[in-house]
């Protein structure tokens, strides 16, 4: 009982003080990226065939990527990967197949990402649109087949060009939406600085009628976003005359060509960080298109 009128008293002083203006108002400002949340995408976008044959990648590429991955998701449920090309999964299928089963775990608790859809990541400039219809034709089965769920985003972040039809072979292979970074490639005299009117778009094909949603993050796909990138990324999407009201937004980080991936310390960089308000999330790529 004291104590209630105790608190009834001291509220009354605070009052009648603040309406004589002996007490000033705290002014609690937002912090500038309140309500904004930066995906960060763990991943490892590897070259079946580069600077070395694909040999290479069955036996060296495909096994130490995997060997890190396992051990980074295993050790904290947090922790999400991010990695496309059937013909990967068919070859840790085929050599590694107690790290397969770890991946099937893995896809199933949604800690592991299946993007693409197709084969391998091909070029879109010169194979024919039939090659590219069965790219996906096959990708997709095989990822039904072995995880029970097709890939949703069209992921080709090393892909030096892209033909006008793939929006339509995206749609009706089951894909909506699509991520590069090869468009910060671009010669545009912007002395390399990608120059364009927001980061997330929507792509149209040359059919007329098809249409993906898609994100070209504004660093590569191996990059390291400090603090400053981060904001960067919110700020890209709210460029004047052209605000998209879209408060998330994509990183990816890891390993690329050669493969690897983030190990465990590359995860932890961002795991329950914080920037100016904003909350930076592990996620894949799936996940951020469906957000």
């Amino acid at each position: 009982m004291k104590h209630k009128k105790l608190k009834k008293g001291l509220t009354t002083i605070l009052t009648v003080s603040m309406a004589a203006g002996l007490v000033t108002p705290i002014n609690v400002h937002a912090a500038t990226y309140d309500d904004h949340t930066m995906y960060m995408v763990g991943n490892a976008h590897i070259d079946t065939a580069w600077q070395w044959p694909y040999e290479d990648t069955a036996r060296d590429v495909i096994k130490d990527t995997l060997q890190r991955e396992i051990k980074a998701l295993n050790e904290n449920p947090n922790h999400k990967f991010t990695m496309s090309a059937t013909k990967h999964y068919e070859w840790a299928k085929e050599y590694y197949p107690e790290m397969y089963e770890e991946i099937k775990k893995f896809m199933k608790n949604g800690q592991w990402d299946n993007p693409g859809g197709q084969v391998v990541e091909p070029d879109l400039n010169i194979p024919s649109g039939e090659s590219l219809v069965r790219q996906s034709l096959e990708g997709q089965h095989f990822f039904e087949k072995e995880f029970g769920k097709t890939s949703t985003v069209g992921y080709v972040p090393d892909t030096f060009g892209f033909s006008g039809q793939f929006p339509q072979i995206l749609k009706k292979s089951g894909m909506d939406s699509f991520v590069t970074t090869k468009l910060n490639w671009q010669n545009d005299g912007n002395n390399g600085k990608a120059r364009r009117k927001s980061d997330v778009f929507k792509w149209n094909g040359i059919d007329g009628k098809s249409q993906v949603l898609s994100y070209a993050p504004h660093l590569d796909y191996v990059s390291d976003y400090n603090d400053n990138a981060i904001k960067e990324a919110f700020d890209r999407n709210k460029q004047s005359g052209y605000e998209t009201n879209v408060k998330i937004a994509l990183g990816m980080f890891g390993g690329g060509d050669h493969g690897g991936g983030p190990d465990g310390n590359g995860y932890n960089r961002y795991d329950g960080k914080t920037v100016d308000g904003a909350e930076v999330k592990l996620a894949t790529i799936s996940e951020f298109f469906d957000d």
